[in-house]
């Protein structure tokens, strides 16, 4: 049914919104970097929001076409990551290696590919994320599943301290907010993945001895 409101031609809903979407919040992991690997039509959305939201310097794209999906991917990774990593100033301690929806559908080998990785280079943290709005339905939908690869990140502890971790909301609480007053009586510190700048810091979440999931 037409309202008659618009001409009957192609529509464009505009990529760059500046919501969270995963490359955003994927970036709240400090001193990491992203590869995208996907076709050229998954990458503009990402793209777009990283340039808009002053993170492009930190998002790279392995870009796929027909063969490389007919005849396999899985090498073309560790060339990828070798050639973001020569043009880096500096070394990140991280990477986050996403797939889109069509891995959902070949099944590259993740495992065999991040064996790879980390044997050239033991000193960065390399995860598999995922961009496949196939799933948004589902229980593990990409908003779920990049929280999960962030947090994945963190070491166990020695021992655990009285920290409260803030997991779920992509923004800290406010500082005038009644609950930091509430858990400093408690003697415990409220700890967001956004008070940290460095990878080494942000292992302090893993410390927390709860933590409270907001929404």
């Amino acid at each position: 049914m037409s309202c008659g409101c618009f001409r009957d031609s192609l529509h464009y809903s505009s990529p760059s919104h500046g919501d969270w979407g995963v490359v955003r919040i994927g970036m709240l992991l400090p001193q990491s970097v992203q590869l995208f690997i996907c076709c050229s039509g998954c990458g503009r959305h990402g793209a777009l929001s990283a340039i808009h939201q002053g993170y492009k310097d930190r998002l790279f794209y392995l870009y796929l076409d027909q063969s490389d999906i007919v005849s396999g991917y899985d090498d073309l990774i560790p060339e990828a990551v070798e050639d973001i990593l020569s043009r880096l100033e500096k070394r990140p301690r991280a990477m986050l290696l996403f797939v889109s929806c069509l891995d959902d559908l070949i099944g590259t080998n993740h495992e065999a590919v991040l064996e790879e990785l980390c044997r050239r280079h033991p000193e960065i943290r390399f995860a598999f994320a995922h961009m496949n709005p196939i799933t948004l339905n589902e229980a593990l939908s990409p908003p779920v599943s990049i929280q999960k690869n962030l947090y994945a990140m963190l070491d166990a502890p020695k021992e655990k301290d009285g920290g409260i971790g803030c997991i779920g909301n992509l923004e800290r609480i406010s500082d005038c907010s009644e609950l930091y007053f509430l858990i400093r009586s408690t003697g415990g510190k409220l700890r967001h993945i956004s008070d940290y700048t460095s990878f080494d810091e942000f292992q302090e979440m893993a410390a927390c001895k709860k933590n409270l999931l907001l929404f």
